[in-house]
């Protein structure tokens, strides 16, 4: 970033922020949430009570190469494919598990994921996709559907089966406004803290081509150590490279 800030920034110079101050922008972000949103909740000792996993999750979205208009896109996705296994799959799941629901489901299931699926979402899986590939690799026979059922669904208020996507939609959508300000703010503060740093290199490489061969040509070899400890984002520069 320093050697090259034509790319970053519009050419300012950020900092990197510390902890007190990630956490001061994040808590003066979830002061403006409205007061019925899930991560505002409060408690007269602890404060904001979401405080610290609103910290994890923006860290967790950043760590696996996502802007703020890459994760909405994600959840744009998932809440079409949300509906969509509810309307055609949760009627079957919400009836007693036997070997005709079972063989019901996965006859619907196929031909669902014929009709919808092989759509990814910017490199990663749809949900849709996601969740078939699991079901073909795990459930073989009646009895697997009970455990998969459990795990993947939940029910509603009336008793029926409802992905378990149903009701993090709003919270996700929550995340989605936090993040969205995040960004803007840590950079109206003049800050980044390093996952930002990790993932604008990312985007800035993807980007543009100069600054791609330019590293390419400075870096012909590269030992990436502790390997099994890159995230996606970290993995995907070097993959550029």
């Amino acid at each position: 970033i320093n050697n090259n800030p034509e790319y970053f920034y519009h050419g300012a110079t950020l900092r990197a922020a510390d902890d007190v101050t990630k956490y001061s922008v994040v808590e003066s972000i979830i002061e403006t949430l409205p007061h019925d949103a899930r991560l505002r909740s409060y408690h007269p000792d602890q404060g904001y009570t979401y405080l610290r996993d609103v910290q994890a999750v923006l860290s967790h979205i950043k760590k696996a190469g996502l802007t703020p208009q890459d994760f909405k896109k994600v959840l744009d996705k998932n809440d079409q494919d949300i509906l969509v296994l509810n309307e055609r799959l949760g009627p079957i799941l919400s009836k007693t598990v036997s070997q005709s629901s079972f063989d019901e489901f996965t006859a619907e299931f196929s031909k669902l994921h014929k009709e919808r699926g092989n759509a990814n979402v910017l490199s990663y899986h749809s949900l849709i996709d996601a969740l078939y590939m699991n079901f073909t690799s795990s459930v073989h026979e009646k009895t697997d559907l009970s455990a998969w059922k459990e795990k993947h669904t939940e029910k509603n208020t009336k008793g029926d089966r409802e992905f378990n996507g149903t009701s993090r939609a709003d919270i996700l959508r929550e995340f989605l406004t936090v993040y969205e300000k995040y960004s803007t703010e840590m950079f109206n503060q003049g800050y980044y803290d390093f996952d930002d740093m990790i993932l604008d290199v990312l985007k800035a490489v993807e980007k543009n081509e100069t600054l791609r061969f330019r590293l390419q040509e400075q870096y012909q070899y590269i030992l990436v150590d502790e390997f099994q400890d890159t995230n996606y984002a970290q993995f995907q520069i070097v993959k550029l490279l």
